[in-house]
């Protein structure tokens, strides 16, 4: 079992009464963990999207120190001192000394799964669903949260009767236990539910949100997830008001306790890098000294014999880290 104690006092800034700086992703996730982080860290304000891997979109009033000690929501950003919360597997084997997360939470991190240590078990729920573990959150405000929450990262897909259903019962009840989560996974696999989130992704389409493309399909309905990440990242102006949009709909389904002056993503500047894959089989070198020796700035693996990772402008790179 996760310790919440233990986790909060490693990474104080999950739960800080000082002045912090986000970045979010952005899919449907992280609106909702950057919501949830907002309402539990009311010094706390989102500056910036991480979107695609390629670009980092900041408000250009913010100096590049501020970006540098910023902290990144649903994501896992490998270059210190960023501070990120992900759940992405993001070792090899226990061997890796992966510095570059020294201050980072990484879900999967917390309990030790690898590649080659448990991968079939990994974390198989959303941001969303830890945060709800860790900041002990047992009610939801409004009828639509718990659908909106179960919709992100598919996770309502994930917990049901299928061959992850064992593993998100595992994460619930013996891993993060948390009775609100738990009484939701009793209801996944119902038509009834299923309904629930057919309605919801229909006034999400209504919304022009992006749904993308989904892996598996739900149980009854043949439902894939619904992202809601950006189409056309050329355009700041769309950038700002498509994010926009995310976060006061997500906040019209949880209605937890944020101000207006913590969300500051108006008059955004950019900093792109290049997303790149490798099979595994391909790194010629260890893993921390490719990471290094590639200026990495964040990776995955989302397969077993897959690495994707992003690498910045190397001079931007240097004026961020």
């Amino acid at each position: 079992m996760l310790n919440r104690e233990e986790i909060l006092k490693k990474y104080s800034w999950l739960q800080s009464d000082e002045e912090l700086y986000l970045v979010m992703g952005d899919d449907l996730d992280s609106a909702i963990s950057t919501l949830l982080f907002l309402s539990k860290n009311p010094k706390a304000t989102l500056i910036g999207i991480y979107s695609g891997y390629k670009k980092i979109f900041f408000n250009k009033n913010v100096d590049l120190e501020i970006l540098k000690n910023a902290v990144y929501i649903d994501l896992d950003i490998y270059m210190k001192p960023e501070k990120s919360l992900g759940h992405h597997i993001v070792r090899i084997n226990k061997e890796n000394r992966i510095d570059g997360f020294d201050n980072s939470c990484n879900i999967n991190e917390l309990i030790g799964y690898s590649l080659t240590y448990n991968f079939t078990h990994k974390y198989p729920l959303s941001t969303a669903h830890f945060l709800i573990w860790l900041y002990e959150i047992n009610n939801y405000n409004t009828q639509d949260a718990e659908t909106i929450i179960w919709l992100a990262d598919s996770s309502f897909i994930n917990g049901q009767k299928h061959r992850f259903a064992n593993n998100v019962e595992n994460w619930l009840h013996n891993i993060m236990p948390n009775k609100l989560l738990q009484s939701t996974f009793t209801k996944i696999s119902t038509l009834e539910f299923e309904e629930k989130v057919f309605a919801l992704q229909q006034e999400m389409e209504k919304n022009s949100f992006n749904k993308g493309q989904g892996q598996i399909k739900s149980f009854h309905k043949k439902l894939t997830g619904y992202q809601c990440q950006l189409a056309d990242t050329n355009n700041s102006d769309y950038v700002t008001n498509y994010i926009l949009k995310i976060l006061r709909f997500v906040y019209t389904k949880l209605k937890c306790k944020i101000t207006k002056n913590q969300i500051d993503i108006d008059n955004l500047t950019c900093i792109s890098g290049e997303r790149k894959t490798l099979k595994i089989s391909d790194i010629k070198t260890n893993l921390d000294d490719f990471l290094l020796q590639n200026n990495v700035f964040s990776f995955v693996f989302p397969y077993k014999d897959t690495i994707n990772y992003t690498i910045l402008d190397k001079k931007l790179s240097e004026k961020i880290n």
